[in-house]
């Protein structure tokens, strides 16, 4: 098995048991003391055991998705109870997308974000579909490049890597927050792509999963509220990130928007792909309420939303004092990409690649950071790297002792 690691993850194992791993790329919430209050917990318990039955829904229980929708009609955007399908987490959601686009002959190509986050590879290989990207430039910071979505959009052709003749892609996924951008993208700019996705007949993923967490911001589920183009929209959220619950398992898919037909049969569709697994615990589903739509739940979201803030912008001025790193303005998410100047790593540890650095950096100091050709951030195909990722929300003590060492370089 050691064998088959990379030299960065088997250097990384060596300094951690050694005692010695720094990792800048922690993104447990419950390590940096982030933790959905544990009165919450109790009062979903309470209210699931004091009605433990369960139904058999493919779209979830009726009491929970009505508490959803409304936490969406709440900000604007027009969700219905039956525009809801619960799930056991994104990943999950992704998967049943993807699936009854395919089925429904939507081709089998999904345009994703680069750089963007590795996830999709794997879910897409083994339903036979494959990805296509579009590129999202650090010179525009990270913004989708319009000329890049239109070429994917156009299907082969303009992308080499759509395999499906003549077809644009089954879906376009885009991730606003973005990660591991963290920005926002403006509202003009999500609504262009949508009517450029409209048009082409391609479904628009809008992956809203760190709504909660943008500077300045009140709300939490929903971030934007795209025109009317005469095409669904899916809306991706859940308390994963929403509440710092990943152990919850509860996800959702919002469909909204369209012609009220073609909407149905999407959402009919996936209720019937869904109904085969169930994945969405009865806990989950009485958590709704205390998780995500009642008074309580509104105040605790506010309360991780301003420590979340105050840990990124603690993590973006240490990182910043490291001489040869430089973090770009993320103002969202929990991650932020980090330049590292690239005659400082060729002097230091004789190479540009993003990977060898990282791996010469944990070898010597222990400290642990992702080189960004993870993400698909990879230089020189990206400007102004390398480039790395590390996270915002890393314990304190742990980021403190890691600028430390990487200072001392």
């Amino acid at each position: 098995m050691a064998d088959s690691l990379n030299p960065l993850e088997a250097a990384r194992r060596t300094a951690a048991s050694e005692g010695r791993e720094l990792s800048l790329i922690s993104t447990r919430f419950a390590d940096a003391g982030l933790t959905w209050p544990e009165e919450r917990y109790r009062t979903a318990w309470h209210r699931w055991r004091s009605q433990p039955a369960y139904t058999a829904d493919g779209r979830g229980a009726p009491g929970a998705r009505s508490a959803i929708a409304a936490a969406y009609s709440a900000e604007g955007l027009a969700v219905e109870p039956d525009g809801l399908i619960l799930t056991g987490g994104s990943s999950i959601s992704y998967q049943l997308l993807f699936s009854v686009l395919r089925d429904a002959g939507g081709g089998a190509t999904v345009a994703l974000p680069l750089p963007g986050y590795p996830l999709f590879e794997g879910i897409l290989q083994p339903l036979g579909m494959t990805p296509t990207w579009y590129r999202c430039p650090p010179e525009t910071g990270f913004l989708p490049d319009l000329d890049s979505v239109d070429a994917v959009l156009a299907g082969p052709g303009s992308a080499a890597s759509d395999p499906t003749p003549g077809r644009p892609p089954a879906a376009l996924v885009l991730i606003s927050p973005n990660n591991p951008a963290g920005i926002t993208y403006p509202d003009s700019l999500v609504a262009e792509i949508a009517r450029r996705c409209a048009s082409a007949g391609t479904l628009l993923i809008l992956d809203e999963v760190f709504s909660l967490f943008r500077d300045g911001t009140t709300g939490s589920v929903a971030v934007h509220r795209p025109p009317e183009t005469g095409a669904p929209i899916a809306h991706l959220n859940g308390v994963s990130k929403l509440c710092a619950a990943p152990e919850v398992k509860l996800g959702w898919i919002a469909v909204e928007g369209g012609d009220p037909v073609a909407r149905e049969e999407l959402l009919d569709a996936l209720d019937t792909a869904h109904d085969t697994y169930l994945t969405l615990s009865g806990f989950a589903e009485a958590a709704t309420g205390a998780f995500v739509a009642d008074q309580e739940a509104g105040a605790a979201h506010e309360e991780l939303r301003r420590r979340v803030a105050v840990l990124r912008r603690e993590t973006l001025g240490a990182v910043g004092s490291v001489p040869w790193i430089e973090p770009t303005d993320a103002d969202s998410g929990i991650h932020i990409p980090v330049r590292i100047d690239p005659v400082f790593a060729a002097e230091r540890f004789g190479t540009v690649d993003d990977e060898a650095i990282a791996t010469g950096l944990v070898r010597e100091t222990g400290v642990f950071l992702h080189p960004g050709s993870f993400y698909g951030l990879d230089h020189p195909a990206f400007t102004g790297g390398p480039w790395g990722i590390v996270s915002a929300i890393t314990p304190p003590a742990v980021r403190d002792a890691a600028v430390a060492t990487l200072r001392r370089l």
